[in-house]
């Protein structure tokens, strides 16, 4: 039995993946359980949103099961947030909420046996009408990055199919904050179609020399000379006495 994974996002942002959590990382809180004023406004809102759908108002619908997403999530929310997503042209979302829906309809068993049985058709249905596209990229790419209606596609997907919902869109290569290539794309239903790109990233300059540490000579330390001892002032202060004393004779003895 083949087992189907979920619709490519055309909003594959990069990174295709969050990165695996390390082992000594906390567990994120849990949900803040809802209380019984929520979850009944919430089941009005549902009321609501399905009483827009019939009568074809589905971005007020889908704004309403947004909001009940919010409050509490189940397959059933899931799956009138993909009908709306079809019913207002956005196929790609609306194929990835069905396949989401039939997952947790199958893990909740009876409570969503209808989302269950509706969703797979509807996916596989709105599967066959949507678009594709593939960017082929040649050239060095070392900072550019590809945006489609200014969100990020991820690098790693040029060269493969890419789902995209049929209408008008814009291509774009950016570098920074600069615009180096656009183009502007349209898309019929189911059509396939394959851009190529050539990317030309200037090498990024050479990091700073790291400046050079000349090492200090070896000095040894200055000691600071030590006072002379209290005696040998005493000594020079006498013999300075007895020189004075000595030239006074003198001195007397040449003028005699």
């Amino acid at each position: 039995m083949i087992r189907r994974t979920l619709f490519p996002l055309l909003v594959a942002l990069a990174p295709l993946a969050p990165p695996a959590l390390a082992q000594d990382e906390e567990e994120p809180p849990a949900a803040k359980e809802a209380t019984p004023e929520e979850l009944a406004a919430a089941r009005a809102l549902f009321v609501e949103g399905k009483a827009l759908e019939t009568e074809g108002k589905w971005d007020e619908a889908l704004a309403r099961f947004e909001t009940v997403a919010k409050v509490k999530m189940t397959p059933q929310v899931r799956f009138h947030i993909a009908l709306c997503h079809e019913n207002v042209g956005r196929w790609v979302d609306a194929v990835n909420g069905f396949e989401l829906a039939e997952q947790e309809a199958r893990a909740a068993g009876d409570l969503a046996r209808d989302v269950f049985e509706n969703a797979p058709k509807r996916a596989e249905a709105l599967r066959k009408r949507v678009a594709h596209v593939t960017i082929r990229v040649e050239g060095e790419v070392r900072t550019s990055k590809l945006f489609i209606d200014d969100k990020e596609v991820s690098l790693a997907l040029a060269g493969t199919t890419i789902p995209i919902d049929p209408g008008d869109h814009v291509l774009q290569v950016r570098r920074g904050d600069e615009v180096i290539e656009s183009r502007d794309l349209s898309f019929a239903e189911a059509e396939s179609q394959e851009v190529e790109l050539e990317i030309h990233d200037p090498e990024p300059p050479p990091p700073d020399p790291e400046p050079k540490v000349v090492p200090k000579p070896d000095v040894p330390p200055v000691i600071p000379d030590e006072p002379p001892p209290q005696w040998i002032a005493y000594v020079v202060a006498g013999a300075g006495a007895a020189s004075l004393g000595l030239s006074g004779v003198f001195f007397g003895l040449r003028q005699s």
